[in-house]
């Protein structure tokens, strides 16, 4: 796989922090490169699997959805892979982690209106085949952009 360039991670770094908010003129313009240079980069990023996806972040209880938990769950090793997969397909269910090691080897991001809908999605993760251990009632979660990119990186 190719290596990222300083270009490319300066690239990189802007749009995690303002994907929406910024232009290819904008990103040129910081990393001193040309609009059009910024818009190839991109695309070939995006080709390369580097961008995966440009995702907008919800806040589900102002959306009207007040119910959001963590599923700390158990699936065979041998199935997890695919296990996850159909999972992201359910109702409900909004993130899926595949955990390297441990028993709790699943977590599974579920939200709902109620809590009859809460039951009901761990219902039908449970009729899959998937063990749930236990659940977490998530208040907030916290996240931020891996600052290892561009000119500014965070060292250890």
């Amino acid at each position: 796989m190719e290596q990222l360039d300083e270009t490319d991670q300066e690239i990189l770094s802007l749009l995690q922090t303002n994907v929406y908010e910024i232009t290819n003129e904008e990103i040129g313009q910081q990393v001193g490169v040309s609009s059009t240079t910024v818009s190839d980069r991109i695309s070939k990023l995006e080709e390369r699997g580097v961008i995966e996806s440009y995702e907008t972040v919800l806040d589900y209880e102002a959306a009207g959805i007040h119910h959001h938990f963590l599923l700390f769950c158990t699936v065979p090793l041998a199935d997890r892979e695919q296990m996850a997969a159909e999972t992201l397909e359910k109702h409900g269910v909004i993130t899926v982690r595949e955990i390297l090691a441990g028993k709790e080897n699943l977590h599974v991001e579920i939200i709902g209106e109620s809590t009859s809908e809460i039951a009901a999605i761990i219902e039908s993760l449970e009729s899959s085949g998937i063990d749930v251990n236990r659940s977490e009632v998530l208040k907030q979660e916290y996240s931020r952009p891996f600052n290892g990119f561009g000119p500014e990186r965070s060292t250890p």
